[in-house]
C-alpha cells in the first residue's frame, strides 16, 4: 500500500482557486469585474428562480470627471471605492456588484420584481448621495444616475445590460440624480 502527502496538492488546490478568484475582482474597489460576467453569469442566472426575476441596475457616477479634475485621481479613487461600498454593503447576499469601468457598475439583483427593483435603486441613490468623503478640510458628496431593467426569459445578459444602459443615459440627459426604469 502507497501512501502520499496529499497537503502540497491541497494547497496548490487552494492557491489556484485564490489567483482565480482575484483573477475575477477588480483591485481598487474588490468588486467583481467584467470577466466575472463571462465566467459567472449562467450560475447568476440559474440562481434567480424565475424568468423576469433578475434585475439588472447600471450605475454612473456623476460628475466623476469633475472630481478627478477638481479634486486628483486619488481622490476619485476614494469617491470609487466609497460609492462601490455604499453599494456592496447594502444589498443582498446572493446579489452580485461589478465594475463594468471607469465609474460605471453594474448590479444583478436575484428574485427580484418590478416594484422592489424601483425601491432598491431609489434606495442606492440616496445612501449615495448621502454619502460624505473626506476631502481635507472639507467633505464632498457626489451622486449617481441609475438604470435599472429586468432581465426576460430567452434574453442574452447583453440585452439586458443594454436596455439598462438606455435607461441610465435616459436619466443623464434629463438631469442625473435619479432612477430611470426601462
Amino acid at each position: 500500500e502507497v501512501f502520499t502527502d496529499e497537503t502540497q496538492k491541497n494547497l496548490m488546490q487552494q492557491e489556484l482557486e485564490i489567483q482565480k478568484n482575484i483573477a475575477l475582482l477588480d483591485p481598487l474597489t474588490g468588486l467583481f469585474n467584467r470577466r466575472f460576467l463571462s465566467d459567472s453569469f449562467p450560475k447568476v442566472l440559474s440562481a434567480s428562480e424565475n424568468p423576469g426575476t433578475l434585475g439588472i441596475l447600471m450605475i454612473d457616477i456623476d460628475h466623476f470627471k469633475r472630481v478627478n479634475d477638481q479634486y486628483g485621481h486619488a481622490l476619485g479613487d476614494e469617491v470609487l471605492v466609497t460609492v462601490s461600498n455604499t453599494i456592496k454593503y447594502n444589498l443582498r447576499a446572493n446579489d452580485y456588484v461589478v465594475r463594468m469601468g471607469g465609474e460605471e457598475i453594474l448590479v444583478l439583483l436575484s428574485n427580484i420584481d418590478s416594484e422592489s427593483l424601483v425601491s432598491i435603486s431609489e434606495k442606492m441613490r440616496t445612501l449615495v448621495e448621502a454619502s460624505e468623503i473626506k476631502n481635507q478640510d472639507s467633505n464632498i458628496s457626489v451622486t449617481v444616475t441609475i438604470g435599472a431593467t429586468l432581465h426576460y426569459k430567452n434574453e442574452v445578459l447583453m440585452e439586458s445590460v443594454d436596455r439598462a444602459d438606455d435607461a441610465l443615459y435616459e436619466g443623464k440627459a434629463n438631469g442625473r440624480n435619479q432612477v430611470v426604469v426601462h
